[in-house]
Parts: C-alpha cells; structure tokens; sequence
C-alpha cells in the first residue's frame, strides 16, 4: 500500500513537471521569437529592445495567445497518454456520465458556484486586503478592457477549462486514486492545482474549487464531465461581471442569502449526480 502511494504521488508529481517545464519553455520559445522580430524589423538598442519585449510580453492578448499554445500542447500530449494508460482499466463509457440530469447538474453548480467562490474571496479580503489588491491587479491584467472577447472565450471558457481538466482530474488525481483514498487524493491533486495558479487568492479558492471537481470526477468517471463544470463556472464569471458592470452589485443581507442559497444549490446538485451505468451498458451494446 505504500509502495502505492510513492509511486501514485511521483506520478502525479511527474505530470505537475512536465506541465510547468512545458509552459516555461513556450514562454521562453515565444520571448526569443517575439525578441528576434524586434532586432529583425527595428533598430533598437538593448535597453529599447527589452522594454518592448516587456511591453509585448505583458499584453494581455499575447499572454492569451501564449498560454493558449500551451493548453494545445497539453492536449496533444496528455489526451494521448490518458488513452493509453486507462486501457487497463475498467471502462466507463462516457455517454452514462453526460446524462440530461447530469449535465443539469453540471450548469447549477458551475453558475452558483462563482457566489460561492465571491463569498471566500470577500472573507479573505477582510483578513488580508493586500492579498485581495495584488489579485485585482493580477486580473486586471490578463484581463484588461483591451483583451479580445474571442481569444477570452477561447482561452478561460472552451480550451482551458479543457486542458486543465484533462491533466488535473484527468491524469493527476486518476494516479492519485491508484494509491489515496477519495479525500485524500482530492486534497493532493486539489493543492497541485491550486500552486499552478501561481496566485495567492486564486490557490485558496481554486483548491477548493478543484475539490468538488475531483469528487465530481470520481462520481462520473469521466473529465469530459468536470470540463463542463469547469467551462460553466470560468463563464459564469464572466456574466455576472457583466451583470455587476451593468446594474450594480447586491448588497448586505441580500448578498449573504445568495450565497447561502448557492451553498444549498450546489451541495444539492452534487448529491443527485451519478453514473448512468444502464445507459453506457446500452451504448456499449449498440456500437
């Protein structure tokens, strides 16, 4: 059993590693491009060039664009592997996991979840403010009102969500089941993923977030399934951001019994998914 749980753990580990050198070598690929375009297209001196580079760097769009490569790179390897190192496991075919209740399900908890999540960061906000303010700033960033919509809906709303389910549901927490039991292979896999948002703020809530996303895992088999959730919550902060732009934000009591609510929702959904085992069995039979 122990032997078990080393070898899970550096396998997980191992997955973690490839991910951030895979991210750090785009980065730096993209930076040697974008820095021989500037010596090739201008006459800038060294402390020129490299202001730029920071310029460019830090557009919100070009990070995007960066950060999109990366999640393609870890789709063309990971889906792969994934493949490969479940074929000796018991199948789960994954139309019994994307049943209509399911997927139902998936919607209510991604959507409620984002006040969920408000209500965590408003009680870090008022035991450490600083953190909140270096966040907002972190946003404010990535996300600027330059940012292309299209490359925001792509990026936070269809491929991330995607990709990060594959590795951290999908290939971290899978090993990790191989040698943990649920909670605690949730909690490993929930820190690793909660480290790689590099973000003080964005690693409390996101392990959190990645919790419920592992017991969403073990419930449905399938990453295909937490992706869904995944893709609804990036979304849904987008909307209600929207929403608070346009009409204001809830206030006082109002705002507490929403998130009270959200709470309520959310557990409630989660309890009433399951694998539709009758469904995949008809699926299996007819292909």
């Amino acid at each position: 059993m122990k032997a078990n749980r080393v070898k899970s753990l550096f396998q997980s580990l191992l997955y973690l590693l490839i991910a951030i050198v895979a991210l750090l070598g785009i980065s730096f690929i993209a930076g040697s491009i974008i820095s021989a375009i500037l010596l090739l297209t201008n006459d800038y001196n060294i402390t020129d060039m490299q202001n730029e580079l920071v310029r460019i760097v830090n557009d919100s769009n070009v990070r995007m664009i960066i950060t999109l490569v990366f999640f393609e790179v870890l789709l063309i390897v990971f889906i792969p592997w994934y493949l490969h190192s479940s074929k000796k496991e018991v199948k789960y075919p994954i139309r019994g996991a994307m049943t209509r209740t399911n997927l139902f399900m998936a919607v209510l908890i991604g959507f409620f979840m984002q006040f969920v999540i408000n209500a965590v960061i408003v009680v870090i906000y008022l035991i450490t403010p600083k953190w909140i303010e270096n966040y907002t700033n972190m946003v404010d960033t990535v996300f600027s009102k330059d940012s292309s919509l299209f490359l925001l809906i792509i990026y936070a709303v269809i491929i991330g969500p995607v990709a990060e389910e594959l590795l951290f549901r999908g290939m971290i927490y899978r090993v990790l089941r191989k040698g943990f039991s649920v909670y605690s292979a949730a909690a490993i896999a929930s820190l690793m993923f909660a480290v790689y948002h590099m973000n003080v703020v964005q690693g409390i809530y996101t392990f959190f977030v990645g919790f419920l996303l592992c017991i969403l895992y073990e419930k449905t088999k399938t990453f295909w399934y937490t992706s869904v959730v995944h893709m609804v919550f990036n979304g849904a902060s987008f909307v209600l951001g929207w929403i608070a732009e346009q009409y204001g934000e809830m206030s006082g009591i109002y705002t507490i019994i929403l998130w009270i609510l959200s709470c309520g929702i959310v557990m409630n959904a989660i309890r009433r998914i399951s694998y539709n085992k009758c469904i995949a069995e008809n699926t299996e039979s007819q292909s």
